[in-house]
């Protein structure tokens, strides 16, 4: 980690922000279907990110739900359809949900959510197996031998849909790699399906292979002075690293800088809940006393957009010399893109500063957020 001599000046609006970063990007989840010609609050969220310059996307999943009623118009088609933004088939990385599986295989809220992998074709819709800059897990592993091995799943549930299943997934896998290079900086994204039901020995919920998978992405990045890891999953508890192993955790909190993970918490279509960010607490580790660690990840749960009782997205802005990132949610039910200047959500979450292979506090004043304590 580079010593910095001097912090960076406050800020006074986050177009200042904008304008002494070196970049910045965009993080986001849970919009249940619903696209920016449908709702404010996405009109918003993408008209900020693109007319202020946000790098790129990932997420963690809950685009789309079940196609009630014959409801397909949903976000995946939006995405998918040359008339939107390019930037969607250019820069957007989803991490897919238990309910972006039920939009390809259930019809009403009980169908679906549990079919790990049916949602591929969202990922195929944007052009995702194509790009240069994006590695499966299918290319990685042999699908049948690796892959499926030791899993005795039931696959029933694909019958008189368009293909056999697993035939269909084995070059379409849900989990992938990313590198997104800008400014001199290489983010690498690691992206892991979870659809929040069953164990690592079943073709649901978080599969022990999906688990492998961001683990052997991780350990084969040789990260240096300009390289900054995200990682990000859906998960029944909110907390993707949770649901990893103490070893595993370990790992995560030591090398990754950046943790995302959205969930469900008894969604109501359409009506508010209880969808909310935080920082979170790991049973394992103290996140507050972290001196084992000289790098400790930054853990967050994504929100939500419209479906949450905060609608909005995650804001970060790349800072070099040393490398670090600041953290904000940005509210879409304001008039305008702002600074957040306040904690919320359910745990009192404060904007964050983030040093890359080192420590994260709250900015606690935009006036002086780049201060080391």
């Amino acid at each position: 980690m580079a010593e910095q001599t001097a912090p960076e000046e406050g800020v006074e609006s986050i177009e200042e922000l904008d304008e002494r970063a070196a970049f910045h990007f965009t993080v986001f989840s849970d919009g249940w279907g619903i696209h920016p010609n449908q709702n404010d609050d996405m009109a918003k969220r993408e008209r900020w990110m693109l007319e202020n310059g946000s790098k790129f996307a990932t997420t963690a999943g809950d685009h789309l739900t079940a196609p009630r009623d014959g409801w397909t118009n949903q976000f995946n088609k939006y995405i998918a359809d040359p008339s939107s933004p390019d930037w969607w088939r250019e820069h957007f990385y989803p991490a897919l949900g238990d309910h972006d599986c039920q939009f390809y295989s259930g019809y009403n809220e009980d169908d679906g959510e549990q079919n790990w992998g049916a949602a591929w074709p969202m990922l195929d819709g944007i052009g995702l197996y194509e790009r240069d800059n994006v590695q499966f897990a299918h290319e990685m592993y042999d699908w049948y031998a690796e892959w499926l091995d030791g899993l005795e799943p039931e696959w029933d549930w694909w019958d008189g849909l368009e293909a056999d299943y697993p035939d269909s997934l084995s070059g379409r896998s849900p989990d992938y790699y990313v590198t997104e290079e800008h400014e001199g900086v290489t983010v690498h994204i690691i992206i892991s399906h979870s659809v929040d039901y069953g164990d690592d020995m079943q073709a649901t919920g978080f599969p022990k292979q999906s688990k492998r998978f961001m683990m052997e992405a991780l350990d084969d990045i040789d990260k240096g002075d300009d390289d900054i890891i995200l990682m990000t999953s859906q998960s029944w508890s909110g907390n993707f690293v949770d649901e990893m192993s103490p070893e595993d955790q370990k790992e995560i909190l030591a090398k990754a800088d950046l943790a995302f993970s959205g969930n469900q918490h008894k969604v109501n279509y359409f009506t508010q809940t209880s969808h909310e960010f935080q920082k979170w607490d790991d049973y394992y580790y103290d996140y507050s006393d972290h001196k084992q660690f000289p790098n400790i990840a930054l853990p967050l749960n994504t929100g939500a957009q419209d479906t949450g009782i905060l609608p909005g997205y995650w804001s970060f802005h790349v800072f070099k010399d040393p490398l670090r990132v600041t953290a904000q949610y940005i509210s879409t039910m304001k008039d305008t893109r702002e600074l957040q200047r306040s904690p919320v959500g359910v745990a009192n979450t404060w904007p964050m500063r983030k040093v890359i292979d080192g420590p994260y506090r709250a900015i606690g004043s935009w006036r002086s957020w780049d201060e080391s304590a």
